[in-house]
């Protein structure tokens, strides 16, 4: 049986992304992640940064309880600047890295 990769929540996430793709304020408040007010305002200052693509991985690694493999994922494309996610992860270079073993699309 093959592994679901988009739950219905992940789904309604990246339709409330699309809908909202010009405002991350509005992101972030449709998210309903309750965050106090000082990481609040990180969040959202990344969210601004960040493509309109990437927002959706992004907002469910902010979660209280996010599942590991979203958070190596965000940290990822953020550390690569959102360029070819895909082959700059699997040409990683920073050895040092804590998470170079875990990141995703290694080649096997």
């Amino acid at each position: 049986m093959s592994k679901q990769l988009f739950t219905a929540e992940t789904r309604a996430l990246a339709a409330q992304t699309r809908q909202l793709a010009g405002d991350p304020a509005a992101i972030l408040a449709a998210s309903g992640l309750d965050l106090p007010e000082k990481r609040k305002a990180a969040v959202l200052a990344r969210l601004r940064e960040m493509p309109a693509f990437f927002r959706g991985t992004f907002l469910r690694s902010q979660k209280p309880r996010p599942n590991p493999k979203v958070s190596i994922r965000a940290f990822c494309q953020m550390c690569l600047a959102w360029a070819d996610v895909k082959t700059g992860v699997r040409e990683c270079t920073s050895l040092a890295c804590p998470l170079y073993t875990l990141r995703p699309y290694q080649q096997e």
